[in-house]
């Protein structure tokens, strides 16, 4: 089991009693934290060491941002990947109450999160999202893989209707309609008609 920081006080408190449920389950006290061996009466200890270095984590995540050292910090491990920049850290900057309400205000929110597939075409490997007609969409406004489990995509698209492609930059810059999310992301949610005009201008094969 792995406890990614930084993270909320309601992820850390689950993270200890599911360790005390299985310690239960096996009928041990003892389990091995980061290569030493402790006992399950310790877990509120380690509760308050994981909560301050989340709150740590958090200063040197806003220090950072506000001296443009990161432009942006990517949070994984949660239900979807999120990209905090100045306006997240603005909203909570190192409060853990706040920042949990900001992740599960993000997380709730009625949308799709477009996650990309890599495909091998013509010896060369492209990122394609697809998205549908009608439905708020999160896509990135820079395209990624997320940890960069796949290196080497050369080039990216969208996918709206099937088979029909268009190349991710004249997508991104030519959508309307579109909402913050994060500092990496926006909702879109286009019609048939703008989804038709902007095939229409930009359809490529590939």
């Amino acid at each position: 089991m792995q406890l990614s920081l930084p993270t909320t006080p309601s992820e850390i408190h689950l993270f200890y009693n599911t360790i005390q449920s299985l310690c239960n389950l096996y009928k041990v006290t003892t389990y091995i934290r980061e290569e030493e061996k402790v006992h399950i009466k310790e877990n509120e200890k380690f509760i308050r060491y994981d909560i301050e270095g989340s709150i740590e984590g958090l200063k040197d995540i806003e220090s950072k941002i506000q001296k443009n050292t990161y432009q942006r910090f990517e949070i994984f491990g949660i239900y979807n990947p999120i990209s905090i920049g100045i306006n997240e850290i603005n909203k909570f900057h190192h409060d853990l109450n706040q920042f949990e309400e900001y992740l599960h205000l993000t997380q709730t929110l009625d949308v799709y999160y477009a996650v990309p597939k890599v495909y091998k075409v013509h010896d060369r490997l492209v990122g394609i999202y697809a998205i549908g007609a009608n439905i708020p969409s999160v896509i990135p406004k820079e395209p990624y893989i997320i940890l960069n489990q796949i290196q080497g995509i050369h080039e990216w698209y969208v996918m709206v209707q099937e088979g029909k492609t268009i190349p991710y930059n004249d997508f991104i810059n030519n959508v309307s309609n579109t909402n913050y999310y994060d500092a990496n992301h926006v909702i879109i949610t286009l019609n048939e008609t703008q989804i038709d005009d902007l095939f229409t201008k930009y359809e490529v094969k590939i």
